[in-house]
């Protein structure tokens, strides 16, 4: 790069101090020449470092870089900025690396170097230029992308990738047509001779092949291209001939993530990118893209705005106008599932739209396309593809004189675009015209408004009982106690505050609320209200009082919630670390200390919180039974580095532990207990005090004690050992805590033999024997009786959010049985014990009316939706996709289905009356699993099961058909009929033990604790 183009003295420092110069000059010119000149000073020079770096994207003149590099000459002026130059910048770039739009130009630059020079420092993370184009219109979700048409090729790449329900493939070139993007493999020379044989127009072109003409001629170039087409952004991008697929690939998912077209960009060309969606990482990181591109459509590239502006067009609405829309689908973005009226569903997704992450592309834009799809499908076209900004009201940005790159607007000639789909008009009809559906049903109304927001002199008013309430935190500085006017408090790097946490209605304001509403069906209903715990627990490092970053300690406080209107509110406090975007805190509910509700706090680069909901275990709404009060309550997640971290709540107390090697050493106990555990029940030695079992208790012991040695370090020691029932949340997927295996007793010494009490601490009623047992405490001893597996009723809930079908019971409905219809299926592996008159079908006949037996997972889904079964029985072999070995497949009858394919026609018929169905999802194998077989009990939960009973390890096929029989027989007779599950399990898993089947130790259960059998 020639940097004397902005001065010859910048000829003699470094090229990062170059780029970096760029930056801090074009920022802030005028402030940084006012500093040299003396007529500043450097607090004012801070200011408007500051001021620019608040903006979406950095904005760099030009210009004004080459008039402060003229000023390097002097030598006490080139020292000054040299001696400042790395601070300024640190100011630029405190929140982050940052998108950088260069505006205007200087003879002599190469657009592509210096993009170049300017991304190769650490404080900037994508650049591009700044050109008008006010009649661009903005992008709509799916995208609409466009391909010429007589590129089938590449029509059929982009057509086969993934995240295909955000996009659309269409060819372009032989009939009018309009796209949100349009991608060609040539490059500039090539398109601009590409004459199109019907009008097409195109909010954004990328041309795969770069560029190829001279810098004197890419000025108009760019130009000619943006004409042609309306486009408010050109990009030319060097893509490596057979890595189109992995790029858009990237690009669509980055573009999903909130990013922008700039950034998503920059990040689809590197190599680490594309190895995630399946590119070839040997080709490297492609060369930087140049974009040219007007900042109002910049702005409308990110999907956030896309959703603001449904919201908007939703608001304007006719005042009456109502839609009927599936329940799942509002609950999708968070929303209230009864809203109806249009209006009240714009105003509940603009409220909404801080909150949303966008943190993954299968979640909040697929479940934004989703709604949008459903409200069009009721409503007609809903057009938020407006202009930049119209013409007439938005003059072209003014042409330099020493202008290389800035261009000129559209002719005002051009004809205007034709119809975005069809012969639909281009616009939605005016708000006196659209559509309305159908009423909402008598038993649900529309709701009514939102209140007025409260004065904020006086006393917020009482919502009415029918108005959902929200977990609302209010971030105060520690200098400043009393709430902001309007906007919420922004964190700023090392700087602690306070948060103020109360649940009531949203009316607006500073404070940051949860995406969702607290399920308040869940808690008893009792005229005075109820007293809740709110449990805060940082999840980022910060300094300390010594200077040290170090988990702020986590904390709990009660607060009551009272029949109508606002609770109590309790403080906490927050310290943000080094960067904003890193601060990470949960935020638990609990009642009784059972968790009602998991937020998870964020902020982003410019310290915006949000308050989102982390696991939906319980659908919002949904009337669920109250559970039995817990003694312990463990939430379990795994950090952005992957290191699993548990939050504990008991007595009131809270903590939270990051235990070093959690996973490596759940792996080790799996395998153990598989390579104990995987033989014939006709050849195993079935006996509590065998050498196998034994050595099997030894080291589940061991393990299990040193992890509740490192929990209990928080809480009294006969707390959490005298615990009867214990509840465990998986905030995100498949992050399984085992415990089943924590060990209330001593590590055992490695020749402890089995205690002389087992055998009756196991049997109905031995609880007492364990507690009087002298050996309880020995090291001497292993007693099968301290597992919390075999002593506590356990309460599991796998992760869940609004896109899956989750089941949980309500009151009247709590009853899963008795058993009319039963499905099976098994692994070729275990047909042997599919015959015969104590073979698995003959038992299930004995204690289910109608016994249906499939050999295919087609023949599956067809029983399901024609036999309506409530207790589903699969014995498979556990095995890996052909597809890709890393995902779990089920194999029955030498026929597999990978985990990822298991959906609600796998579990459920819709037309199935009761509750249900019981699923025992008992995999069997002859060795060890490479794979998570968890995920998929957790598939199964997520499509609809109420409660799934698996294995942590493999298992041999004779033991999954003992389990199986075992469990049916204690869950299925009369005399359980009121019997909770958890209770259950409990019992079949004691007595197994007991029998000497180690096998036991396996068994894990997830649903709610309020189903009964």
């Amino acid at each position: 790069m020639r940097f004397e183009v902005f001065g010859a003295a910048l000829a003699g420092i470094d090229a990062v101090q170059q780029a970096r110069f760029v930056l801090v000059a074009g920022a802030a010119p005028r402030a940084l020449q006012a500093l040299l000149e003396g007529s500043a000073d450097e607090a004012a020079l801070a200011k408007a470092l500051e001021r620019a770096a608040s903006a979406p994207a950095l904005s760099v003149s030009l210009p004004g870089v080459r008039r402060i590099g003229a000023m390097l000459d002097l030598p006490p002026v080139r020292a000054r900025v040299l001696a400042g130059l790395a601070a300024w910048c640190r100011r630029l770039s405190a929140a982050g690396p940052r998108s950088v739009a260069l505006s205007g130009a200087a003879r002599g630059v190469s657009p592509a170097a210096l993009v170049q020079a300017l991304c190769a420092l650490p404080e900037v993370s994508d650049a591009w230029f700044e050109f008008a184009a006010p009649g661009a219109s903005l992008w709509e979700w799916p995208l609409r992308i466009g391909v010429p048409r007589d590129d089938a090729a590449l029509w059929q790449r982009f057509a086969g990738a993934r995240y295909g329900e955000l996009f659309k493939v269409e060819p372009v070139g032989h009939d009018d047509r309009i796209v949100d993007l349009l991608l060609c493999r040539g490059d500039l020379r090539v398109a601009l001779g590409a004459v199109p044989g019907a009008r097409t127009v195109a909010d954004a072109v990328l041309l795969l092949g770069g560029a190829d003409v001279d810098e004197a001629r890419l000025k108009d170039g760019i130009a000619a291209l943006a004409s042609r087409y309306h486009a408010g952004a050109i990009g030319l991008c060097a893509v490596a001939a057979g890595e189109e697929q992995a790029w858009f690939q990237a690009l669509v998912r980055e573009l999903s993530h909130n990013r922008g077209l700039p950034a998503s960009l920059f990040t689809a060309r590197r190599a680490d990118a594309r190895r995630q969606e399946q590119g070839d990482p040997a080709i490297g990181d492609f060369p930087a893209p140049l974009l040219h591109a007007d900042p109002g459509f910049i702005a409308g590239t990110f999907i956030a705005d896309a959703a603001g502006r449904l919201a908007a067009r939703l608001q304007d609405a006719p005042k009456e106008a109502t839609v009927v829309l599936a329940q799942d689908v509002l609950g999708n973005l968070g929303l209230d599932t009864r809203l109806a009226r249009v209006r009240q569903i714009g105003r509940a997704l603009k409220s909404q739209l801080p909150s949303l992450g966008w943190t993954n592309e299968g979640g909040d834009a697929r479940s934004l396309v989703r709604v949008r799809r459903a409200l069009e499908g009721a409503l007609g076209r809903i057009d938020t593809a407006a202009p930049v900004a119209p013409p007439a009201m938005r003059a072209p940005a003014p042409m330099p004189a020493d202008d290389g790159f800035a261009m000129s607007p559209p002719p005002d000639d051009l004809a205007p675009p034709p119809p975005r789909s069809g012969d639909a008009p281009p616009v939605m009809p005016p708000p006196n015209d659209l559509p309305m559906a159908a009423p909402p049903p008598d038993d649900g109304p529309p709701m009514s408004p939102p209140p007025a927001a409260a004065d904020p002199h006086g006393a917020a008013p009482d919502a009415p009982p029918g108005d959902p309430r929200y977990v609302q935190a209010l971030v105060l500085r520690e200098d400043a106690p009393e709430a902001p006017d309007a906007a919420p408090v922004r964190l700023v790097p090392d700087t602690d505050y306070r948060v103020r946490v109360h649940i009531g209605a949203d009316r607006g304001g500073p404070q940051v609320r949860a995406n969702v509403a607290l399920d308040e069906t869940r808690l008893p209903d009792q005229p005075e209200g109820h007293d809740l715990t709110l449990a805060w627990v940082p999840l980022s490092p910060a300094r300390d009082g010594a200077g040290r970053r170090t988990l702020p300690p986590p904390a709990s406080a009660g607060i009551h919630l009272p029949r109508a209107g606002d609770s109590s509110a309790a403080e906490f406090d927050l310290r943000c670390g080094a960067q904003p975007a890193d601060f990470r805190a949960r935020l638990l509910v609990l009642h009784e200390n059972r968790v009602l509700q998991t937020l998870l706090m964020t902020a982003d680069a410019a310290g915006a919180c949000a308050l989102r909901e982390e696991n939906r275990y319980v659908p919002g709404f949904a009337s669920a039974s109250a559970g039995t009060p817990a003694d312990i309550a463990f939430v379990i997640n795994d950090s952005p580095a992957g290191v699993s971290g548990i939050t504990t709540v008991a007595g009131g107390a809270v903590s939270f532990d990051e235990p070093e090697g959690m996973k490596a050493s759940l792996q080790s106990l799996r395998k153990a207990v598989a390579a104990n555990v995987v033989v014939s029940v006709g050849d195993e030695d079935a006996a509590l005090g065998s050498e196998a079992n034994l050595k099997l208790m030894r080291l589940l012991a061991k393990h299990g004690a040193s992890i509740l040695g490192l929990l209990q370090a928080h809480y009294p020691l006969g707390e959490m050992a005298t615990a009867a029932r214990v509840q465990v949340v998986e905030a995100i997927a498949e992050a399984f805590f085992p415990v089943e295996f924590l060990y209330s007793g001593r590590s055992p010494l490695p020749e402890a033999t089995l205690c002389p009490n087992a055998a009756a601490a196991l049997a109905p009623g031995g609880e007492a024997v364990h507690a009087g047992c002298p050996h309880r405490d020995s090291r001497d001893h292993v007693c099968p009786a301290a597992f919390w597996g075999m002593s506590k009723c356990i309460e599991r809930h796998a992760h869940g959010d609004s896109r899956h079908r989750l089941s949980v019971p309500t009151p009247g409905e709590e009853r899963i049985g008795p058993f009319t219809s039963a499905l099976l299926a098994a692994s070729q592996i275990a047909q042997a014990e599919m015959d015969g008159p104590t073979g698995v079908p003959a038992t299930l006949g004995k204690l289910v009316p109608k016994l249906t037996r499939v050999e295919s997972w087609r023949a599956w889904e067809e029983r399901i939706a024609d036999t309506l079964p409530d207790l589903l029985v699969l014995l498979p072999h556990t095995g890996k996709s052909t597809i890709d070995p890393a995902i779990p497949s089920l194999e029955i009858s030498n026929l597999y289905l990978d985990a990822d394919n298991i959906e609600p026609l796998h579990v459920r018929a819709p037309a199935l009356a009761r509750p249900g169905p019981l699923v025992l999802l008992l995999g069997c194998g002859t060795s060890v699993a490479e794979i998570d077989f968890m995920g998929t009990v957790g598939r199964f939960v997520r499509s609809g099961a109420p409660i799934v009973v698996g294995t942590l390890s493999v298992i041999h096929s004779t033991q999954a058909a003992l389990l199986a029989t075992r469990l049916l027989q204690a869950t299925g007779a009369p005399a359980h009929a009121a019997q909770r599950f958890d209770e259950a399990m409990l019992a079949v898993k004691r007595s197994l033990l007991a029998d000497g089947h180690g096998m036991a130790f396996t068994l894990v259960a997830y649903g709610h604790s309020a189903w009964r059998l």
